[in-house]
């Protein structure tokens, strides 16, 4: 199945759930200035300059918005992020930190609550 296949039936089976519907992009430490390209498989720790990082988060929001759904993209919060004091990265593998957890519970906390409320 094809991931824009993926979103849609994402969408459709929603309502039936009677729940509310957040979808967010994770990027990857790469794609937000890490240089743990080995966690996605390179043989290099950065992509070479002919790759645009930009490209699958704004596929995939695309594909959301194409459909008339919102979607959050934790890309520009997380910038930078990586390779700070407190790495929201680990760098053998490329999962989130406890603080790369905590800034994405902030983020998508206030989102979850303005769903909650009427």
């Amino acid at each position: 199945m094809k991931t824009d296949q993926l979103v849609q039936e994402t969408i459709d089976v929603v309502p039936g759930a009677k729940v509310a519907y957040l979808p967010f992009l994770i990027p990857t430490n790469v794609e937000v200035g890490g240089t743990n390209g080995a966690a996605l498989g390179w043989r290099e720790a950065t992509p070479s300059n002919n790759i645009d990082l930009n490209v699958p988060v704004t596929r995939l929001a695309a594909m959301f918005r194409s459909r008339g759904v919102d979607v959050i993209d934790l890309t520009g919060p997380f910038k930078g992020t990586a390779q700070a004091p407190r790495p929201s990265y680990y760098p053998q593998d490329g999962h989130w930190t406890a603080a790369g957890h905590a800034l994405a519970a902030r983020i998508l906390g206030s989102h979850a609550a303005s769903l909650a409320s009427p």
